[in-house]
């Protein structure tokens, strides 16, 4: 049975730590990587869901705000509709009134969406700043590994 620390969400950490890790060590010295995306083979949406009371048209609301998640929703409040909204001393007409006020307030679409894409990358060195292929890669890899080891390739 696999332990629950090597779940997917902390494997795709720790390989995008690695990633980081190694583009960081290329960056410093001096290699750089060129990234393009070719193909787009499939999308799809994940996840559709409405926030309640909020803008991206620049809106500006005034003070602290609060997020109700409910019904599969997401709603903007005031402090002072919170405040209303848990009141329990006014019942069901209190949290109903806030609720209407929202309906009639600005709301945002947000939906999580997942790409398949065909993708290609090159490393670009810092002597020649020509792009260097995975094949050009391996083999100046293999050139340095002999020169370290003191070999010759015929």
């Amino acid at each position: 049975m696999a332990s629950p620390a090597f779940g997917q969400p902390m494997v795709e950490e720790a390989l995008a730590e690695h990633l980081r890790g190694m583009t960081l060590s290329l960056q410093s010295s001096g290699h750089s990587w060129l990234w393009q995306v070719d193909e787009v083979l499939d999308t799809r949406i994940t996840k559709l869901f409405l926030i309640m009371a909020a803008s991206r048209a620049g809106a500006i609301r005034r003070g602290p705000t609060d997020i109700l998640c409910a019904f599969g929703q997401q709603f903007v409040l005031t402090r002072e509709q919170t405040k209303r909204f848990i009141d329990r001393t006014r019942g069901i007409q209190s949290r109903m009134e806030v609720l209407q006020e929202l309906l009639h307030a600005d709301l945002v679409l947000v939906a999580d969406a997942s790409l398949t894409v065909k993708q290609s990358s090159t490393l670009v060195t810092p002597s020649d700043q020509q792009p260097l292929t995975v094949a050009a890669a391996a083999a100046a890899a293999a050139t340095a590994k002999a020169a370290a080891d003191g070999s010759h390739q015929p």
